[in-house]
């Protein structure tokens, strides 16, 4: 397995709020999150190419449609289908920026990304550093015990939807004006301490979730997430992001769609790729 050399400004992609495992592994969502979809159109696009058996590949680009960008997090979607499942997928990977390690940083992107409703449910300052205690606020990787500054290591941390694939559960009232819309996403992510030569302690997850955005102040934001990791949504090989699509058709069945510019190959920056 070749590891990518990696580039500061990793593919950016979002951060589950019950999320207690510092390592970045899943913890249950609450029971009753606020914000619940509820029943509306439940659709699946028309698929294009078939890339795998029972794999399409969809109309949403998610590198395109985005109007601005904050802290590398792109922001500004239309109010159509395309432009929600975006926005959902881009938002639901901005928990992994980098942006989100800085608290004041992060404090911008909650206002931006989330409903104001859905805000309540995101980790705290305090829990953030509870769950992330090689981390500073400032977004610098410290000793735990001491709290001193390594120099030498950086966050790593981010998600590769160009590497995942998703699902439409519903979308309202309609698709001629949709104003909430609920997907499933699947994506790989990665996240901890390191550097361009040690990868040690830098962990690759895949994240299976689910993500309702809504139309709300001019853009879409998230108002409800959860998430269903398991070992049931890994691939065979979890060594590697970038899955080839045969193989996120396997774990994921029929129904699903990858993005419009969806990849099997390496992408700058990425690691743990073939």
């Amino acid at each position: 397995m070749v590891v990518a050399v990696l580039a500061i400004a990793l593919v950016l992609a979002i951060w589950r709020p019950w999320q207690s495992d510092p390592s970045g592994g899943p913890a249950e969502p609450p029971t009753t999150p606020s914000g619940t979809p509820t029943s509306g159109e439940s659709t699946t696009p028309q698929g294009g190419e078939e890339v795998a058996p029972g794999l399409t590949r969809g109309t949403v680009a998610v590198e395109a449609s985005h109007s601005d960008a904050v802290y590398g997090v792109p922001v500004g979607y239309p109010q159509t289908v395309d432009g929600g499942i975006a926005a959902a997928i881009n938002y639901d990977a901005a928990g992994y920026a980098p942006a989100m390690f800085n608290k004041k940083t992060r404090a911008i992107l909650y206002d931006r990304i989330y409903t104001s409703t859905f805000r309540a449910e995101l980790f705290t300052d305090k829990e953030w550093r509870q769950f992330h205690p090689w981390a500073n606020d400032a977004g610098q990787v410290v000793d735990e015990k001491s709290g001193k500054v390594i120099d030498e290591l950086r966050v790593i941390s981010g998600c590769y939807p160009r590497y995942g694939a998703y699902r439409v559960i519903n979308i309202q009232p309609d698709s001629a004006q949709p104003s909430e819309i609920t997907i499933s996403n699947w994506m790989p992510c990665v996240k901890g301490p390191g550097n361009d030569t040690d990868l040690s302690q830098v962990r690759l997850v895949w994240e299976f979730n689910t993500v309702t955005v809504r139309w709300e102040e001019t853009d879409w934001r998230i108002a409800y997430s959860s998430s269903r990791t398991s070992r049931e949504t890994q691939p065979e090989d979890r060594r590697v992001s970038n899955q080839t699509f045969a193989a996120r058709a396997k774990v994921l069945g029929i129904g699903w769609q990858v993005p419009a510019d969806a990849t099997e190959e390496a992408l700058p920056g990425a690691v743990f790729t073939r």
